[in-house]
């Protein structure tokens, strides 16, 4: 579930907090992944921080021999995420200068599909290697050096 109602927890005191386990998918690109692990939500003093880490596999190419892996990826995620709404009298919340933050709906209901999604790509190592001792693809004989 990639969705929390999150009422409660803005009605709380600064500090308080709340620990989830996450197993779900997202759409990443096209293909779902899987992602697990554990996501705190921490009320502090304007809205809500949503910390934590989340494991995956993502099937990368690798960028010496070509070939397609399953790639072990950690997803760090620490966002702000801001109400839209006053949960106690029901105001809309003037929101026009935050820049770096995530918001939350109008109903109180937390989405973490687009943070993952962008911790995600993020993750992504810039030069996927299938292993350490990949020697690469040799390109005058086409064939892959490692085997």
């Amino acid at each position: 579930m990639l969705q929390y109602n999150v009422a409660q927890l803005l009605k709380s005191v600064i500090g308080a907090t709340r620990i989830y386990q996450l197993d779900d998918e997202i759409n990443l690109e096209g293909s779902p992944i899987r992602v697990s692990g554990e996501i705190t939500f921490t009320r502090i003093d304007r809205g809500l921080l949503v910390t934590g880490v989340l494991d995956t596999y993502m099937d990368l190419d690798c960028v010496r021999c070509l070939r397609e892996f399953s790639c072990p990826v950690s997803i760090r995620l620490e966002e702000r995420f801001l109400p839209t709404v006053d949960v106690v009298h029901g105001f809309e919340v003037d929101n026009s200068e935050e820049l770096d933050a995530f918001f939350i709906d109008e109903h109180h209901i937390l989405d973490l599909s687009e943070v993952i999604r962008e911790g995600a790509i993020m993750a992504i190592p810039m030069k996927p290697l299938c292993s350490g001792e990949c020697r690469g693809f040799e390109y005058k004989t086409n064939t892959n050096l490692t085997e």
